[in-house]
């Protein structure tokens, strides 16, 4: 039930997390001609944003990045939303992560997913990469989750009843499909408040999105990057 660094990364990998966001050979880095694969407004997504899309996500998630058009296809709305996010991240300059936030995010980082004789330049290597094209994607990150917090959490709140009602019909079937007896509600209730709200903020996010969606020209220049018909 914890909402740690991986859901993070996740989140802002979905908008981000980002999936946090390949080639078919993961450990090399593509020789493409690069180009724009969609416009957002006046700005460019580019072929070698979307395949380092990929690689970060490998590289954070520990996955191997899968190079499919489905794949690309969900990499590519990833970006337009952030494309789109910008547009209000980019007024509220208090959002910027400042180089040491961004030194300690990515040493969690390294503590999570290198700590068990895993190295951290190895995995670079793997996945074509650079340390400071992580740092660039948690710095965003981090500004996407105050971005969110400001906007979205602030004055957000649950009630009793949707607590109560979220751990009977969620948590604790959850629980007892994984074998485990439920904590008493007195236990997990602020856990599932803080859950809550999380939801509430996801669906104020995506409504924004929505909005920005309509109100921006989005061109999507690729056709193998269309969504299928």
């Amino acid at each position: 039930m914890r909402r740690g660094f991986s859901s993070r990364l996740q989140r802002w990998g979905r908008l981000a997390a980002i999936a946090a966001m390949l080639p078919a050979a993961v450990g090399l880095r593509a020789e493409i001609i690069d180009g724009i694969a969609a416009t957002v407004g006046a700005q460019a997504v580019t072929h070698s944003e979307i395949d380092r899309e990929f690689r970060l996500v490998g590289l954070f998630n520990a996955t191997a990045a899968d190079a499919s058009a489905a794949d690309r296809r969900a990499a590519l709305q990833r970006l337009i939303e952030r494309r789109l996010l910008r547009q209000d991240l980019d007024q509220a300059n208090f959002l910027v992560a400042a180089p040491l936030e961004v030194e300690k995010r990515l040493q969690q980082l390294q503590a999570m997913r290198f700590a068990a004789g895993m190295d951290f330049p190895a995995a670079l290597r793997h996945y074509g990469l650079t340390a400071q094209e992580c740092r660039d994607f948690l710095a965003e990150q981090i500004g996407f989750e105050r971005y969110v917090a400001f906007r979205f959490k602030t004055g957000l709140d649950a009630s009793e009843e949707e607590i109560e009602a979220y751990y009977e019909t969620v948590y604790a079937p959850q629980q007892r499909r994984l074998g485990g007896a439920p904590a008493p509600p007195a236990e997990v209730s602020e856990r599932i408040g803080r859950i809550l709200i999380e939801l509430q903020a996801d669906r104020l996010l995506e409504e924004r999105v929505r909005e920005l969606r309509a109100l921006t020209r989005v061109e999507i220049l690729a056709p193998e990057l269309r969504e299928p018909r």
